[in-house]
This record gives structure tokens, sequence and C-alpha cells, in this order.
């Protein structure tokens, strides 16, 4: 599900202005953070501890996927190819590194 908002945020970032690639990571990654925490959180791994502890640790992680997003926007930069091509890289990067790290070491 978060791969889809993040995908619609940065193709409709895309489509609307002359922003940089960096640019509508930024803003796209942002905007899906606290949706994807409580989707998460209460939906896909039904998780019923403290919100501290785990918001703590998704928070951290969120920060290392967005480093890695922009890691990854900036290699599809430097090979040339579309901003469309780097919005796929990152859908396809970040969700299984995302939902392996979640789902043992943030909701376990």
């Amino acid at each position: 599900m978060n791969s889809l908002l993040y995908g619609l945020f940065s193709l409709t970032l895309t489509n609307l202005g002359d922003y940089s690639a960096i640019a509508i990571h930024a803003i796209a990654f942002s905007m899906c953070v606290p949706i994807s925490y409580f989707l998460q959180r209460d939906f896909t791994f039904r998780h019923s501890g403290a919100h501290r502890q785990s918001a703590i640790r998704f928070l951290a992680l969120m920060t290392v996927l967005f480093l890695v997003g922009l890691f990854t926007v900036e290699v599809a930069n430097w090979l040339d190819l579309t901003r469309y091509a780097g919005i796929a890289m990152v859908i396809l990067i970040i969700p299984l590194t995302s939902f392996f790290a979640m789902r043992f070491w943030i909701f376990r």
C-alpha cells in the first residue's frame, strides 16, 4: 500500500511541476511515513505493543530507507534514466527491505 501511495505521490509531483528527482522523492516519502506507520502497525502486523518503542524504531528505519531511496534516485540520475525509472527503482527496493525490518525488528 505504501509503495502505491509513494508511486502516486511521485507521479503526481513529476507531472505537476519541474521538481528535481530528489525533491520529488523527499516530498513523496515524507507524505507516506505517517500513513505507513499506522497501516503497518495496525493492519499488516497487528502490533499491540507500546507506540513509543515501535515509533522510534520505525522512524529510524524510515530515515535509513529515505537515504537508500535518495541514493537510488541519484544512481538513476547518474545512469541518465528517466525520473519514472528512478521512481520504479525505489518502489522495487524499499518494500522488501522495510517488510523484513518491520517484521523482525519493529513489530515483532
